[in-house]
């Protein structure tokens, strides 16, 4: 049973990966360097390293391809949350993305009006940004949301050919 459970997540996560990646290529998405420098960036603060180390080791290792692929993935997935809308299985109608959001917290009375509770610097800019927080394909690939369409219109390259 755990090895049956196993398999389904990793074909799960392989077609994950494989539809990221075709939406990537058909939408012409390439992670840019300020992308690759703000990931490196990322990783050293968490790592408590020099960007130029990380780089270099992510060299050395053929890590960069896959930091590329990663970004890639994610440049994908967030091309997706813009122009795709979610649809209910059952009866083919949009389901309103508010009411995917979940419910707000109630305020616990822990903290003052003129007091602010950041646990994380992705809360911090909660607020002044507008995308929103991008999921890893792992969580993509757990995801069981009903099947989406596409508001976009204009045929894909692939059926012009």
């Amino acid at each position: 049973e755990f090895t049956e459970q196993l398999r389904e997540t990793a074909e799960r996560a392989a077609r994950v990966d494989l539809a990221l990646r075709a939406v990537g290529s058909s939408e012409d998405l390439h992670p840019d360097s300020e992308d690759i420098e703000a990931e490196l960036a990322r990783i050293a603060v968490g790592l408590g390293e020099k960007v130029e180390v990380v780089r270099k080791r992510l060299t050395e290792a053929d890590g960069l391809m896959s930091l590329k692929s990663d970004l890639l993935k994610r440049a994908a997935l967030d091309w997706m949350v813009e122009h795709i809308t979610p649809v209910d299985s059952e009866t083919g109608e949009p389901i309103d993305r508010a009411a995917l959001e979940p419910a707000p917290e109630e305020p616990t009375g822990n903290s003052t009006d003129d007091e602010t509770d950041v646990d994380s610097p992705l809360e911090a800019t909660a607020d002044t940004d507008d995308a929103p927080p991008a999921a890893s394909p792992v969580d993509v690939a757990n995801d069981t949301t009903e099947p989406v369409e596409s508001d976009d219109s204009t045929p894909s390259e692939e059926g012009d050919k």
